[in-house]
């Protein structure tokens, strides 16, 4: 049986299509069209992404998807693949903040500017209590 890429490009020619015209049709740049002929897997990059791409090809050229993603499961590369994730360590994951004492710091002046401004605004004898709250005006008196 002919590799993978050898039987695309020739149900390709087939189809009379270039490889342009593959690209435009599956949605995806013509370098992918080429490097999945040419069995580039690099190029197209991690296997998840490969087996999807062999699938949607095959299916536009009418040949069978699943034989030609079973073929591709075989190579090297997949295995490759497989042990480069198995032997890539996890690397400890990074505070979510930076600077935590400075988000501290921020947050209780933020809460001290909230208890201000409600301490102003509930009691009167409260610096610029009179501001936001000016006395009432008292009534007019004519004295005649």
């Amino acid at each position: 049986m002919a590799d993978i890429g050898q039987q695309l490009k020739a149900a390709r020619e087939r189809l009379g299509m270039t490889t342009a015209q593959a690209a435009q049709r599956l949605h995806m740049r013509a370098m992918f069209v080429d490097a999945l002929e040419r069995e580039d897997w690099k190029t197209v990059g991690e296997p998840v992404y490969v087996r999807g791409f062999i699938r949607n090809y095959a299916r536009l050229l009418g040949l069978d998807p699943e034989a030609c993603v079973g073929e591709f499961n075989t190579s090297d590369f997949v295995e490759t693949a497989s042990i480069d994730a198995a032997l890539d360590f996890e690397t400890p994951r990074r505070n979510r903040f930076r600077y935590p004492w400075l988000l501290a710091g921020m947050s209780a002046f933020a809460l001290f500017l909230v208890f201000k401004v409600v301490w102003t605004m509930a009691l009167p004898g409260a610096a610029g209590h009179a501001e936001i709250h000016p006395p009432a005006a008292s009534a007019m008196v004519s004295t005649n």
